[in-house]
């Protein structure tokens, strides 16, 4: 993937101001390292998360009771994310998420639970197979791990919560600001679960739709997102 630096980053001034970093199913803390050095150059605090499903697993946490706080989630990164910590945060960044996994509507969620039971069968003979797939349909291909490393237990274990991890979106009334960025050609995350999230929202946030992207969109598509979000982030870091 090619990175290309975004023209004149914003200043965000004296501000002390700290981010932490979520990853979703599949995924780990490497993935956020444009987010990070972007974030770092801003002299923001920048700390990932990591479940463990390829190393030591890292749960982060804020340090400055004064600080502005940032959360970036990624798809099932939301529900991996402590309460506690997104009731502290200001700002929250939601790419590809969704409150329950499967769909409100009764054809569509018969149809993801068919898909994701296959997902967590094949798994447990297949689980390289299952994790390449997988990226392919994220938009991720490319993404490569060291399969003798693999914590095949946890990604299972979670595959199954993927079934009735359900988040209560009243959590987050406390968040002055949210964003949800939804990508056109998630092949994961259908957009009536993007609805779902929206609608189910304590308050109001906003949207922004990234066309011709998958559901990495935050890893595939950094370039693109973090230039949306640069003034959004000079407002948000002075509330």
């Amino acid at each position: 993937m090619s990175y290309i630096s975004p023209p004149n980053p914003p200043i965000l001034g004296n501000f002390k101001t700290e981010v932490i970093a979520f990853h979703g199913w599949g995924f780990d803390r490497q993935c956020w390292k444009f987010w990070q050095e972007q974030f770092t150059q801003l002299g923001c605090k920048f700390q990932a998360f990591d479940r463990g499903y390829f190393g030591n697993s890292l749960q982060p946490s804020f340090t400055n009771f004064d600080s502005k706080k940032i959360i970036l989630v990624h798809s099932y990164g939301l529900h991996l994310c402590p309460i506690e910590l997104l009731q502290q945060a200001d700002l929250l960044i939601a790419f590809n998420s969704f409150l329950t996994f499967h769909p409100e509507a009764r054809v569509e969620k018969r149809r993801s639970q068919l898909v994701l039971g296959e997902m967590i069968r094949q798994f447990q003979t297949m689980p390289e197979i299952v994790l390449q797939n997988f990226y392919h349909h994220s938009g991720y291909p490319q993404l490569q791990h060291d399969f003798n490393h693999i914590n095949h237990l946890l990604l299972l274990q979670d595959l199954h919560q993927l079934n009735d991890s359900k988040l209560d979106a009243s959590c987050m009334q406390s968040i002055a600001k949210l964003l949800v960025f939804s990508s056109s050609d998630d092949r994961i995350v259908a957009a009536s679960q993007t609805q779902e999230f929206l609608i189910a929202l304590p308050h109001s946030c906003e949207l922004i739709r990234i066309l011709r992207a998958g559901h990495a969109l935050p890893f595939t598509h950094f370039a693109e997102c973090w230039s949306i979000l640069q003034s959004v982030l000079c407002f948000s870091i002075n509330f």
